[in-house]
């Protein structure tokens, strides 16, 4: 929403310039948090334990000061769980979670560790645990500017319900987690030509969610003057006070237990709620004339939990191992220790933890509350030294959940030799076997004392001109993507 405010002089607050000779400089807030345009930015991802992303989780950038760290800037997850928030090149700072608590507990440190801000950097993954007996269903808006929706009720926003995989499982509980994100590139307030003092200043935005039972509207804003805390800004005529890329957020829950409300249990697919965005602005100012003006964009987000009286999911795995054999192969290993309708294990592997493909199938117990064991062999294939591994627990209608990721380091395969060896003439070959030169970073000739003699710029398949050595022992060493090394001994004559 843009939004400008023209504010007469207001006589109740006369009174109130015996404070203005203490307030010179800019308030707390905005130096030095917001006197710039953020020139840094931090991007990463919020997934679960069984690597899917979670979006509709409030991300604080928290900055180190004393006597407490406060945030600097807010972010939401979008609905692939990745996020991007600033602050400023140099500073120390550290991220911060507000997520479903009914239906996660954080698996990694939360708040994070402290880091001094860079131009462009990517933060650890932060993992959520799902709470054995809950599943939690979550869905975010756009990012856009306000107000959105026009009309008062708002406009439509669906969340798909989590429906339960095991059908013995009976709901207890209903949580509603909401999220709200409010930013404003900058924040401008400028005075008459007679000057003005501002009293109060807080800019932010509303976030409106309402249906099937729940209404809530969370706010999120920041105060930048407030004369009731002794802190009240006077302009000279015409200065103007400018705040750049400030942000703000909050979150909100609501609970459902016993007569839990029937939007939540009948046969519908997911649940529709009404979201709407505000901007919001408080300005006083005595003394003169001032205008502000401000341009607010929101984001809002809903995670739906639902709790059970057991177990949601076909299979409660208690542990899922992955360990390399001397052979190369990778055993798997697992167990359960309650199976309700189960048909199988899907056996899936991954390069990158992104791209999955199945590699087998292991027939379940179906029905069991005892500890069943189970137990699998993978022969991984290609050049990669990292695999992932995770199971697809399949139930006997075809419905299904994953397990967390495994991960092995494996000896690379690759085959590389010289030709010929010795060298006759100037050129060399070096031929790959189970590898690409697209997998090779740096291609190094060292001589027998260890010292670099020669590190070309470019390879024309394989070939390396070595006219320029000396006749004697040589080893070309090969460093792929991965950072693993690989050296051949060659002969110049």
């Amino acid at each position: 929403m843009k939004f400008t405010l023209f504010s007469a002089q207001l006589g109740l607050l006369i009174g109130l310039l015996s404070y203005v000779a203490q307030a010179q400089t800019l308030p707390v807030l905005p130096s030095p948090d917001f006197d710039v345009t953020h020139n840094a930015t931090v991007t990463g991802l919020v997934e679960d334990n069984a690597g899917n992303p979670v979006p509709s989780v409030l991300v604080k950038l928290m900055k180190n000061a004393s006597p407490s760290a406060y945030p600097v800037s807010y972010a939401i997850t979008g609905v692939d769980g990745t996020y991007s928030i600033t602050g400023i090149q140099g500073v120390d700072y550290f991220l911060a979670y507000e997520f479903p608590a009914a239906g996660y507990t954080a698996g990694s440190a939360n708040p994070g560790v402290s880091f001094t801000a860079a131009a462009s950097q990517t933060a650890d993954d932060f993992v959520l645990d799902r709470i054995p007996e809950t599943i939690t269903s979550c869905n975010v808006t756009d990012y856009r500017q306000t107000n959105w929706d026009t009309n008062n009720d708002g406009s439509p926003f669906q969340v798909t319900k989590p429906v339960p995989v095991n059908g013995g499982a009976n709901l207890t509980a209903v949580n509603v987690f909401t999220a709200a994100f409010v930013s404003h590139p900058t924040i401008t307030a400028t005075a008459s030509t007679a000057g003005s003092t501002v009293q109060v200043l807080q800019v932010g935005g509303l976030v409106r969610i309402n249906g099937n039972d729940v209404s809530q509207g969370v706010t999120a804003n920041r105060t930048f003057i407030d004369w009731m805390e002794d802190d009240v800004y006077a302009l000279n005529p015409n200065e103007e006070l400018r705040y750049y890329s400030v942000s703000s957020g909050a979150s909100g829950n609501s609970g459902f237990s016993g007569a839990i409300p029937p939007a939540y249990t009948d046969a519908s697919t997911s649940l529709t709620y009404r979201i709407r965005g505000d901007g919001s602005k408080t300005i006083s100012t005595s003394g003169g004339n001032t205008t502000s003006a401000e341009t607010t964009y929101a984001q809002g987000g809903v995670c739906v939990t639902y709790t059970y009286d057991m177990n949601p999911l076909p299979v409660k795995l208690a542990v899922f191992t992955a360990a390399v054999t001397p052979e190369r192969n990778v055993s798997l290993e697992w167990s359960s220790t309650e199976e309700i309708n189960s048909s199988g294990f899907e056996v899936q592997r991954s390069a990158n933890a992104k791209n999955w493909v199945t590699v087998g199938t292991v027939a379940a117990t179906g029905n069991s509350r005892t500890v069943q064991h189970y137990r699998f062999l993978d022969t991984p294939t290609g050049a990669h030294t990292t695999a992932y591994y995770r199971l697809k627990m399949i139930d006997l209608d075809g419905t299904f959940a994953y397990s967390t990721l495994e991960s092995v380091s494996l000896p690379r395969v690759t085959t590389a030799f010289v030709s010929p060896n010795p060298a006759r003439g100037d050129v060399i070959r070096i031929t790959l076997k189970g590898t690409s030169w697209q997998e090779v970073s740096e291609v190094s000739v060292f001589d027998i004392s260890g010292r670099k003699v020669l590190q070309p710029g470019a390879f024309d398949n394989g070939k390396l001109n070595v006219s320029t050595l000396t006749p004697g022992l040589y080893q070309v060493r090969l460093v792929y993507a991965d950072g693993s090394q690989q050296s051949l001994p060659t002969v110049i004559n």
